[in-house]
Formats: C-alpha cells, structure tokens, sequence
C-alpha cells in the first residue's frame, strides 16, 4: 500500500511540473523531456556502479523498454497538446479513470482477475464523469478542435494502457528493478533526442536561466521514482487494477494547483465530477 501512496504523490508532483511548464514555457518542451532521462540515466547507473548492483542483460527485456519509452514520450507530447487547450481537471480526471477501466479489463481477460458487480458500478459511474468533465477551456475553441484534443486524451489513454501491459508481462519472468529503470532512461535519451519537434530543434539542450534549471532539476527528481514504486507492486502480484485505483488519487494534484495557482474555472459540473471523482475512488478501491 505504501508504495502505491507514493506513487500517487510523486506522479501528481511531476502531472503538477508539466502544468507549470505548459503554462509558463519555463524551458523548451523538448528539453522538459529530455534532460529527467539524462539526471536518473547517471544517477541510477552510479548508484548501480557503487553499490555492485548488476545489470541484466535481456534482449527482451531491452525490447520491451524500447516499447515503454517511445510509449511514454509519445504520451509526454499527447498530454502537452491536451492541457493547452484542457482544463487540468478535465484531462487528468479523464485520463486516470479511463486507464483504471481499461486495465480492469485487461486484468480480467488476460491476468485471471475478477470484476465484479461493484466495479460494474464504478465503470458507469466514471462515463457519468466523463460527460460532466466534457467541455470548452475557452469560448473560442470549435467542435472540431473539441474533438481533436480528445483524441489525444483517447490515444494517451490508450498508450498509457499498453505500457501497463508490457510491464505487467515482463515482470513476470524478469526481477530487476535498477535494470528496468536505467534501460528505460538511456532508452528514453535516444527516443527522445529522435522525437524532438520540428521547430526550433536546436532549442532542445538551451536552459534559459538559473529558474529554468532548479525547475528542471525539481523535475527530475519526480520523473523517475514512480518507476520504482509502481515495480514493487506489479512484482508482488498484487492486483493492476486495484493498483491503479490506489494511484489515481494522484489527479488530486494537478487539478488543486491549477485551481488555487492559475485560477482555472470551476463550475457546477466540475465540482460535482470532482467530487464523484474522489469518493467513487475511495468506494471502489
């Protein structure tokens, strides 16, 4: 359980990072993504170096991570188009739930786990959600563009569920955590050195100023760490779903500071999905 609580303060720390930097371009979106996967590539492969822990070579084990990493890149820059044209609690609200009910599923069908007829319940309850959180973040956007940044919340969401998947089967024959970890990183540096935007590329290494590298290394330090703390569950075996329901309260994050910092609106619908949000979690966990 403890692990999964940490999971959901460090992952709603780093939702909360990305938000300051969609809205305030503090650095370059590239450099947002690149640089975390460089501090834990050298602060996980010294750690290793000191303490003479191993490295697992796997030829599938890299594969996988290969699939991880350009997933998770491809989410980073779905989830920065969405936000700025979102509002917080309408992306991160969506975005949780919908991969909780995507992995009961695939929990059920591919894992032996059971659904029963109170998680039914849930499932309904987070489509009712869903339609309360439906809306404009300005009154300028079109129905078009509506639906164009749902889109990339459906394929975030998506991605985000085969990532799931692939750590879920592979920690079924592989136990090594510090591998896993820097794989992903060094893997993470290459994708995301390839994946970098069109415009101004060669603004992906520059750090404006003082501000922009403590925000970079504040970053950092929430990047990684979920890693490890949502291994340790999927190692022991525990339940992806249950899991996953456990972490969700990390939306709590980003959606208060995007409230009380940037004064996004909050409207009857919004307060009423939030609150449905936070008390069907708490029911159904």
């Amino acid at each position: 359980m403890i692990y999964a609580i940490l999971w959901a303060i460090w992952t709603g720390c780093y939702w909360i990072c990305q938000k300051i930097e969609t809205e305030e371009n503090l650095v370059h979106r590239d450099a947002f993504i690149f640089y975390p996967y460089i501090f834990w590539t050298f602060a996980v492969g010294i750690t290793m170096y000191i303490f003479h822990i191993p490295l697992v070579f796997d030829i599938y084990l890299i594969i996988i991570w290969a699939m991880v990493s350009l997933l998770y890149v491809m989410i980073l820059r779905f989830r920065y188009f969405c936000l700025d044209y979102m509002s917080s609690s309408s992306y991160f609200i969506n975005y949780r739930v919908f991969i909780s009910i995507g992995l009961l599923f695939i929990g059920t069908f591919f894992f032996d786990e059971i659904i029963t007829l109170r998680e039914y319940i849930w499932v309904w309850l987070w489509f009712i959600i869903f339609y309360l959180l439906v809306e404009k973040k300005t009154q300028s956007e079109t129905v078009q563009d509506l639906k164009k940044w749902y889109f990339f919340l459906w394929a975030s969401v998506i991605l985000a569920i085969l990532i799931w998947v692939f750590q879920k089967q592979v920690t079924l024959t592989v136990y090594d955590m510090w591998s896993f970890v820097l794989y992903n990183s060094l893997i993470g540096i290459i994708i995301s050195m390839f994946m970098r935007s069109k415009d101004q590329p060669q603004n992906m290494m520059k750090i404006k100023n003082c501000k922009a590298l403590y925000f970079i290394l504040l970053t950092s330090l929430f990047f990684i760490p979920p890693y490890f703390f949502h291994l340790y569950p999927i190692y022991a075996g525990w339940d992806v779903a249950i899991v996953y329901k456990i972490i969700s309260y990390s939306l709590i994050f980003p959606v208060l500071f995007s409230i009380l910092y940037y004064k996004e609106a909050v409207t009857k619908k919004k307060l009423l999905a939030f609150v449905l949000t936070i008390v069907s979690i708490w029911l159904f966990v």
